[in-house]
């Protein structure tokens, strides 16, 4: 699949802002409603301001292209240096849906996390019955439910999913370096296509 991640640039901003600026995107993502290209300026600002001077920011953001176009947004929150943890977000504008961009642009930016920046844990979080489609991403990545943290109820824009609460993952690096085998032994096994 022809799918890259890049660290975000002021000449992604405009692109990302035309496919944020959707309901349905920020329905279920930390996407603001109506996100601006001032907004995704704040993102951009927030990775220069960390590798300007980590203490300054906890965020770094990647776009997504596929094909050659910007599709989304995966993100590393909260890095902690002295902890050695992140969190793991993402999104996609909608007309990309359900063709796997998101599992392998997020398996790109962990591999960045563990093995670059070496950290030892990564969090994930996202709506428990109201976004199915996260919770099957993050189990193929390798997380696991993080019984230190109970569910949270949602608040706030989120309350529109009556009932719904925050559910919380995590994923170690020896974890995630055992799904990763898996996950190449599983690549390297499938069937190949193979017409007449």
């Amino acid at each position: 699949m022809d799918i890259k991640i890049e660290p975000m640039a002021e000449h992604h901003v405009a692109a990302l802002a035309r496919i944020a600026n959707n309901q349905q995107v920020s329905r279920t993502s930390g996407v603001p409603a109506h996100c601006s290209e001032e907004q995704v300026q704040t993102w951009l600002q927030s990775s220069r301001d960390f590798l300007a001077d980590p203490s300054q920011s906890e965020e770094l953001h990647w776009v997504i292209v596929w094909q050659g176009q910007v599709v989304g947004c995966c993100i590393l929150k909260k890095l902690h240096r002295i902890q050695n943890t992140g969190e793991l977000a993402y999104w996609l504008g909608e007309p990309f849906w359900g063709k796997g961009i998101s599992e392998c642009a997020a398996r790109l930016l962990l591999t960045f996390a563990f093995d670059t920046l070496g950290l030892e844990e990564m969090h994930a979080h996202c709506l428990k019955w109201n976004n199915p489609a996260s919770i099957k991403i993050l189990t193929k990545l390798g997380f696991e439910a993080d019984l230190d943290r109970p569910d949270l109820a949602v608040a706030g824009r989120f309350e529109q999913f009556e009932g719904d609460v925050w559910t919380f993952f995590k994923l170690s690096r020896r974890r995630w370096r055992l799904s990763q085998n898996l996950y190449q032994n599983h690549k390297s096994h499938a069937p190949r296509n193979t017409s007449l």
